[in-house]
């Protein structure tokens, strides 16, 4: 594998990670409700759902997981409920917000965890993760290679990948994230809040229209 091809890869990583989809809308989104170095967690936990993916995607569990089309409809189905849970926790706090002063009290805090974990399930649960890494990655290996040398590539563009994700999103996160600290009024962040919860089901049913 020369660094051309891995020049070539990482420019296209950063291309495809810039494109419009869930992980930036959902960065975007939790970036301008809690901040930056909020939004951070979530991408830490995209970032994990990446390298857990292509893990996978050596190991051979992609394969069969796209290979049984019921699992790809659970995860899909998976993802979708957990959007409109994100979405319903959207509406409670803008519900919430309506009858506090935030110019006398602080937003409520989401433990770092809870924002890992978003990011990480978000990642996980969207097949078309998987099936982008089976079509991807193919197309940069070197050819008539196998066993731990292709598993050792495999792992080198997979890195790469998670590091163009990594910068990506991060300038996301500081562009939505100051949101959060330059507008403090109850009307903003009510709309705010509103605003996610529209998107968050509008993923979901996307991914649900998707599954069948």
């Amino acid at each position: 594998m020369t660094w051309s091809v891995l020049g070539s890869f990482a420019i296209t990583s950063l291309i495809l990670a810039a494109a419009p989809g869930p992980d930036n809308i959902f960065v975007l989104t939790q970036s301008a409700l809690h901040g930056v170095k909020k939004g951070m967690m979530v991408i830490i936990g995209l970032c994990l759902g990446i390298i857990l993916q292509t893990l996978c995607m050596i190991v051979g569990i992609t394969a069969f997981i796209t290979a049984v089309p019921v699992i790809m409809v659970l995860l899909k189905v998976a993802g979708a409920l957990y959007l409109c849970y994100l979405a319903y926790m959207a509406i409670t706090h803008a519900k919430t917000t309506a009858h506090i002063d935030l110019s006398a009290q602080p937003q409520q805090d989401v433990p770092n965890w809870k924002l890992v974990r978003r990011g990480f399930i978000m990642n996980i649960t969207n097949p078309k993760v998987q099936l982008f890494f089976l079509s991807f990655f193919p197309q940069f290996l070197p050819q008539g290679i196998h066993g731990w040398t292709l598993m050792g590539y495999m792992a080198l563009l997979g890195c790469i990948f998670a590091l163009a994700t990594v910068l990506i999103f991060c300038l996301v996160a500081l562009f939505s994230g100051s949101l959060a600290s330059q507008f403090k009024s109850v009307k903003f962040n009510m709309c705010l809040n509103y605003s996610a919860a529209v998107i968050f089901i509008g993923l979901a049913l996307y991914t649900i229209s998707t599954a069948f």
